[in-house]
């Protein structure tokens, strides 16, 4: 599965934008993409970090299977790579 880089940031966005804490959230910013299974494995799962102004220490992540974009997992930034 291939999604051009646009894409990527406006699914990701919109996701982030259905969670309540993140409502009012003025300034979140994509840090790092983490590929979480091997490319052979099935489905193919990432982690994204993010950097959220409420909460600098401990930011945001969430896991995302990439071929049905559901989110498996959402919390502290930690979430992404674990």
């Amino acid at each position: 599965m291939s999604i051009s880089v646009e894409m990527f940031y406006l699914i990701t966005f919109l996701y982030l934008i259905h969670y309540s804490e993140l409502d009012n959230e003025k300034n979140i910013k994509l840090m790092c993409i983490y590929i979480l299974t091997e490319p052979e494995e099935q489905p193919l799962i990432f982690g994204l970090q993010f950097r959220v102004s409420s909460d600098v220490e401990h930011g945001r992540g969430m896991k995302v299977e990439a071929d049905t974009m559901n989110i498996i997992d959402y919390g502290l930034a930690d979430i992404a790579f674990c």
